[in-house]
């Protein structure tokens, strides 16, 4: 299993890459705004969350074009919830 290290480096290659275009979702029917507080989010460097386990770390980072493809290619949402005035889809 290669490194976290170099694992994280790679998702963080993509993840740049990915920032610099824009990002249709056909399910929100909008652009998708792909951020460094999504990075924090996945890498877990968001200082306000628990640091991410190595498997969890390992695994987001792998999972990373798939879930631009999925953002990029699904016409459904599946459950919609309310916190404090925000939605979130999923």
């Amino acid at each position: 299993m290669p490194s976290l290290k170099k694992v994280r480096q790679e998702a963080w290659e993509f993840y740049k890459e990915w920032r610099k275009g824009k990002t249709y979702s056909p399910a929100l029917k909008s652009e998708v705004r792909v951020s460094l507080k999504g990075w924090a989010h996945l890498s877990g460097s968001d200082k306000a969350r628990k640091k991410r386990t190595y498997q969890d770390a390992y695994r987001r980072f792998k999972l990373l074009p798939y879930a631009k493809e999925i953002i990029e290619t699904s016409t459904t949402i599946q459950n919609i919830t309310e916190k404090r005035d925000r939605k979130f889809y999923a």
